[in-house]
């Protein structure tokens, strides 16, 4: 560079006055160099530095850029002995003086300006003007971070590249953004689903309430022509209507403290006595009763108030009689779907009620509820029952039965969890096939924690995930 401009110096025409010769050489160098300096390096000199920076590894141009622009503002910059620092002085665009980083020469700080790292940044970030205003906003305008596809085309640009601090800075802000927006969303539309179900659970209610008073009515009338041949009384008329009406009561309870899982599980089992899916009388008593059981159970739970406790006691002591009179016509009673699907609800009942008190009975009554499903599905599919007390969206009694097995039962731990998995892919195959995407998202993760034994946990550590049962992966597969 300084025989190039001593050649300059020597082909000018014009005699330099004397005491002058600072300022002609810098308006020489100014028009023979700097201005346009592009289509005037020659022989190349500037561009092979910027090449040196820019192509000898482009892996790192953003970095060595970022770097030489801390150089560029501040003058100088301690040396640290990096690999980018010696990059920066191989490229010749720096020089180490006195144990700090300097620009080379005012040449080089003239052309290689900030307009230029600027410029020569924004042409590699695919994201320069969204980084440029977040910079020049002292950072706090997240409007400029990156989202969504935007966010995922800058980390795959900046996947194999080393980047200067603001830009990780500002990838990671916008990652950051990114998840506690997607959290909100996923919260929000958590808020929507609990007030869509509260909606259907309370328009259920009323609708079993309308349902309730019809029924009464046409069963009432019914009764009173023609008494011997339905083999009803007018007590058991209204004593079934008063127990719909309290289950659909208890329901409306548990959907006020947030549990519409549980509420709608009740109103479905009211719904089913109300449309005579059940044709049994005895069998529809119990059912009642059995609802009213755990209904009674959650609210005593969450509120140990001394009345739904004794609420409680009453309803055990009705699903108690409805079971004995029950044994009475047991063996009258057909190995139908419904009628064992129903009995299947009646021995998960009394196995709750018997745990707290026998834990061996509770084992035995639950043992016996798992017969029950070992019938029925042999003939139907679980998951596409008419009458599903079992399963449905807001109950999964079967899954509940084979946790309790696997938890109160030492001798057979390892059967009731493979039987739990079975259940658990089984309920993933038919979601997708329903295309519940949501849901079958849900139970897919659900699996993986069970299969993990990470679900109370609720995730997986880098060693869960290197220790996966690789059979239970391949049974995910290939749903």
């Amino acid at each position: 560079m300084t025989q190039k401009v001593c050649e300059f110096v020597r082909q000018s025409p014009t005699v330099i006055p004397t005491g002058e010769e600072a300022a002609f050489v810098e308006n020489l160098v100014r028009s023979r160099v700097i201005e346009n300096w592009e289509s005037q390096d020659e022989p190349e000199h500037f561009r092979t530095i910027q090449d040196r920076i820019l192509k000898r590894n482009e892996q790192k141009a953003a970095y060595l850029l970022d770097l030489y622009q801390q150089v560029w503002h501040s003058d100088e910059i301690d040396i640290d002995s990096s690999i980018e620092q010696s990059d920066l002085q191989l490229a010749g665009i720096v020089v180490k003086q006195e144990n700090k980083l300097k620009v080379y020469n005012l040449i080089y700080q003239t052309i290689f300006n900030n307009l230029w790292i600027e410029k020569t940044l924004g042409s590699l970030r695919p994201y320069a003007e969204n980084y440029r205003q977040w910079i020049l906003l002292g950072k706090q305008d997240d409007s400029r971070l990156l989202r969504g596809n935007a966010l995922v085309e800058a980390s795959i640009w900046a996947r194999d590249k080393s980047l200067g601090f603001q830009d990780q800075e500002f990838l990671a802000a916008s990652r950051t953004l990114q998840e506690k927006e997607e959290l909100a969303e996923t919260k929000r539309q958590a808020e929507l689903e609990i007030e869509r179900k509260e909606k259907e659970a309370a328009e259920r209610a009323r609708e079993i309430e309308v349902e309730a008073e019809q029924k009464a009515e046409k069963q009432l009338e019914s009764a009173s022509s023609d008494l011997e041949s339905l083999k009803i009384t007018i007590d058991e008329i209204n004593q079934s209507i008063a127990k719909i009406r309290e289950l659909s009561a208890v329901a409306s309870q548990l959907q006020q403290k947030g549990e519409i899982n549980e509420a709608n599980q009740f109103l479905n089992i009211a719904g089913v006595v109300l449309q005579d899916k059940i044709n049994n009388y005895q069998m529809k008593e119990a059912l009642l009763n059995s609802g009213l059981v755990l209904g009674y159970q959650y609210l005593a739970n969450a509120q140990n108030e001394q009345n739904k406790i004794k609420d409680l006691e009453n309803a055990k002591v009705n699903f108690n009689k409805s079971l004995k009179q029950l044994l009475i016509i047991e063996s009258q009673i057909g190995k139908t779907s419904d009628n064992l699907v129903t009995l299947v609800h009646f021995n998960y009942v009394k196995g709750k009620l018997e745990e707290p008190l026998d834990k061996t009975k509770a084992v035995q009554y639950y043992k016996k509820a798992i017969d029950y499903i070992n019938e029925l599905q042999s003939n139907v599919d679980l998951f596409t029952l008419d009458l599903n007390i079992l399963y449905n969206g807001n109950a999964n009694i079967v899954a509940l039965l084979y946790r309790q097995l696997k938890e109160l039962d030492g001798s057979t731990t390892g059967y009731y969890a493979q039987l739990l998995k079975k259940h658990l892919l089984n309920e993933l195959d038919y979601l997708m096939q329903q295309q519940r995407w949501r849901e079958a998202d849900s139970k897919n993760w659900q699996f993986i924690l069970y299969s993990a034994g990470k679900e109370k946990q609720g995730y997986l550590d880098l060693t869960d995930v290197k220790n996966f049962n690789c059979k239970d992966l391949k049974q995910l597969n290939a749903l």
